[in-house]
């Protein structure tokens, strides 16, 4: 979590909202939920191990 964050600020400083770190399709606003239940809404799962 702590990297994505600093990637993300990262990017937005260099880029602005179109940076590569927003916009990639691997990146995590293009995320696609799967499932009936969101990942982080598991019961018993720890959202920082999920990512």
């Amino acid at each position: 979590m702590l990297q994505l964050g600093q990637d993300v600020q990262t990017g937005v400083d260099k880029d602005g909202y179109g940076a590569s770190v927003l916009s990639a399709s691997d990146s995590i606003l293009e995320a696609r939920l799967t499932g009936t239940t969101p990942w982080w809404e598991v019961s018993g799962q720890d959202p920082q191990t999920m990512i």
